[in-house]
C-alpha cells in the first residue's frame, strides 16, 4: 500500500509546533540512520536529495517543516506507521492523531483501518484478503443448509439410457438448467415426462437419496431457453464470441410448487435461490473480478450432491461479457450448477469446461453464464417465464 500523495491523495493533520517537534523525536527514533530515512521518502516517492544534509536530524526537521506545510503530515505518518510497523512510540503517535478509522482504497474494496487504539500495540492479525472476510458459522450454516434444499439432480430419461445434470429451484415451481442438459430430449421428441428433478439426494443411503418432482405437462417444454454458441468449442475468444442469445440455458416448470414445501419443523419452507436481481458486472465488478471466490454447488457425475469451492476461483469475463470463466473444479453432470459467491449469493449458471480435450492439455478453465444475461432473455423473450422467478 502506498501513502504517496500523488497515489493516495493529500492526508493533513495540520500538526502544531510541540506535535511536529514529537514527531521529528519519533521519526528519528523509528528511523535512526540515513538509509532507514531514505526508504521512507522512497516511500512517499520522494526525491531523496531534496532533504539531504549533513546531519540526520536536519534531514528529519526539513521532512516534517516541508510536510506540515505542504499538507501532507498525514501521509508522512501513515508512510512511517507502515515502514515500521513494529515500533510502539510511531503506533502511539498515530493513534494520537487519527482519532476517527481511516477508509483505504483496495481497488473496488474499501477498508476502514483503526489507528486510534489507546495503547496503539501492532495488530497480530489482519484482514489480508477482503474479499473473503470473516464469516459467521451460524449464518453459514443456515446458507448451506437452504442452497443444499434448493439444489436437485436432474435426471433425463433417454431412448439410449440416462444422464443427468444439475438444477436450482429459481421460484416455487421453476428449475434452471443448462439447455444441453435437455436437448436430446427435444432431438428425441420426447417432453417433460421423461425428465424428473431429484432433490435432497446428499448421500446413497436410503434416507438421504432423497424424492424426484416431475414436471408439470401442462407448460411448455422447456418454458424459456436459449441454445449454447458454437464458440463455446473454442478455447480462446480470438476467433469468434458467443452471441447475447446464446445462453445456454433451459426453465423447467414443476408439476408441484416445491419451494413452498415445509421441510423442516416451525413451517419452514424450501425456498428458491434468488435471481431476479442477479448482480451485474457493472453493479459490482469485485465479484467478476480477477481471483474473486467461486462456489460451485453439484451433482458431480450424477452424484450425490457435492460443493467444490476456490477461493481465488474467477479468470474473468470473456471479451463481450458472455462467459464467465473461474478455476472452480466440475465433472460431467455439474451442467446447471449455481455458481455463487463465499456466501452463497448466485452470479452465474455453470454450463461448461475448457473444450481442449488432448491428452496433454492441462485444462486452464471452466466456465458459467452470467445470471443477469438469462433474467434479462427471459425477461425480453419469455414473459410467462420470467413471471415465475421468485
Amino acid at each position: 500500500m502506498s501513502y504517496a500523495m500523488s497515489k493516495f491523495g493529500y492526508v493533513t493533520l495540520e500538526l502544531d509546533g510541540p506535535a511536529q517537534n514529537q514527531l521529528a523525536d519519533t521519526l528519528l527514533e523509528a528511523f535512526p540512520d540515513e538509509d532507514e530515512v531514505n526508504k521512507l521518502l522512497k516511500e512517499l516517492d520522494l526525491p531523496v536529495a531534496r532533504f539531504a544534509a549533513r546531519k540526520l536530524t536536519t534531514t528529519v526537521t526539513s521532512i516534517v517543516d516541508n510536510a506540515r506545510g505542504k499538507g501532507w503530515d498525514g501521509n508522512l505518518v501513515l508512510a512511517a506507521r507502515a515502514t515500521n510497523p513494529g515500533n510502539l512510540r510511531m503506533q502511539r503517535f498515530a493513534a494520537a492523531h487519527f482519532k476517527q478509522p481511516l477508509k483505504i482504497h483496495w481497488g473496488a474494496d474499501v477498508e476502514d483501518v483503526d489507528l486510534s487504539h489507546e495503547n496503539a500495540e501492532p495488530k497480530l492479525e489482519r484482514l489480508v484478503n477482503l474479499r473473503l472476510g470473516i464469516q459467521s458459522i451460524g449464518l453459514l450454516l443456515e446458507q448451506w443448509t437452504r442452497m443444499s434444499q434448493q439444489v436437485c439432480k436432474v435426471e433425463v430419461s433417454l431412448p439410449t439410457g440416462t444422464a443427468s445434470g444439475t438444477g436450482f429451484l429459481v421460484g416455487p415451481n421453476a428449475v434452471l438448467t443448462n439447455f444441453h442438459v435437455v436437448e436430446p430430449l427435444l432431438e428425441a421428441k420426447r417432453g417433460a415426462g421423461s425428465v424428473k428433478c431429484r432433490f435432497d439426494y446428499l448421500a446413497d443411503t436410503r434416507p438421504l437419496r432423497g424424492t424426484t418432482k416431475p414436471l408439470s405437462s401442462a407448460k411448455a417444454f422447456p418454458i424459456a431457453w436459449a441454445k449454447y454458441s458454437a464458440a463455446d468449442a473454442q478455447s480462446s475468444d480470438a476467433d469468434s464470441l458467443p452471441g447475447f442469445s446464446e445462453l445456454d440455458y433451459a426453465l423447467l416448470v414443476l408439476e408441484k410448487r416445491v419451494g413452498d414445501e415445509e421441510i423442516l419443523a416451525g413451517g419452514t419452507k424450501r425456498g428458491f435461490v434468488p435471481i431476479r436481481d442477479a448482480p451485474t458486472p457493472d453493479d459490482e465488478s469485485a465479484l467478476y473480478a480477477a481471483d474473486a471466490p467461486i462456489v460451485i454447488v453439484q451433482h458431480p457425475n450424477g452424484r450425490p450432491l457435492s460443493v467444490a469451492m476456490d477461493t481465488q476461483g474467477v479468470i474473468g469475463l470473456n471479451g463481450n461479457g458472455t462467459r464467465l470463466r473461474y478455476r472452480t473444479n466440475t465433472e460431467p453432470g455439474s451442467s446447471g450448477s449455481p455458481c455463487c459467491t463465499m456466501d452463497l449469493r448466485p452470479i452465474a449458471l455453470h454450463h461448461a469446461g475448457d473444450p481442449n480435450y488432448d491428452a496433454l492439455h492441462k485444462p486452464t478453465f471452466n466456465q458459467g453464464i452470467p445470471l443477469h444475461l438469462i433474467v434479462g432473455d427471459m425477461k425480453e423473450r419469455f414473459q410467462e417465464a420470467h413471471a415465475l422467478l421468485g
